[in-house]
């Protein structure tokens, strides 16, 4: 896919010359030329309107900080569809979290979802206190089919088969460009989970 994504951006005068193709490298977008692998799920939408959604706080939520950039109204919506480690990891390490200005709306279907973010950022295993970034973190418990109007976005909560988790159907509030955006997000239950059902629809 990588591949495909890189060969799509070519015009006739990225090969026109050594010097050319060189600079088509590494200009590439860092998800296109970075190494792949080794980061727990994180994913990054950002909407037509600007807004931006993630969906769970793996270590991939590390290297999002670094090279994404920061929404224009400094607001993002983290949806967490549940809260082993792998799934909340990230979070201490993402440079937004400690930034006073950036707000974050945080949706989970777990009434204590703050305390078991809470949880990781303790001594000895970790030198800030939650406590230190929780004042600019709002937290909203959601249900199994719920609808959330966020910017130009309507956003479904669907029960998944992976314990007590949903995962986020988003679509343009536009019924008629809905086929432009759809996404249904699972990563671990998607790998673990082969031949079961994997939602409620």
């Amino acid at each position: 896919m990588k591949l495909i994504a890189a060969l799509q951006r070519i015009k006739p005068e990225d090969i026109a010359s050594e010097e050319s193709k060189e600079k088509f490298i590494n200009d590439l977008p860092w998800w296109i030329s970075g190494t792949v692998g080794g980061n727990t799920p994180c994913v990054e939408t950002t909407l037509k309107d600007g807004v931006k959604l993630i969906f769970d706080a793996g270590s991939g939520m590390r290297v999002m900080g670094k090279f994404s950039d920061l929404p224009a109204d400094k607001h993002y919506h983290l949806f967490m569809s549940h809260f082993h480690w792998d799934h909340i990891q990230g979070l201490p390490f993402f440079d937004s979290s400690y930034n006073p200005n950036v707000i974050f709306d945080v949706y989970s279907p777990f009434a204590d979802m703050k305390e078991y973010l809470a949880k990781q950022m303790v001594a000895p295993f970790y030198p800030v206190d939650f406590s230190a970034i929780e004042k600019h973190f709002n937290f909203h418990v959601i249900k199994p089919g719920q609808i959330l109007n966020i910017g130009d976005a309507e956003v479904t909560c669907v029960r998944m088969s992976h314990i007590l988790s949903l995962a986020q159907r988003i679509l343009p509030i536009q019924k008629s460009v809905r086929k432009s955006l759809r996404m249904l997000m699972s990563c671990l239950l998607i790998l673990n989970t082969p031949s079961k059902k994997l939602c409620e629809r």
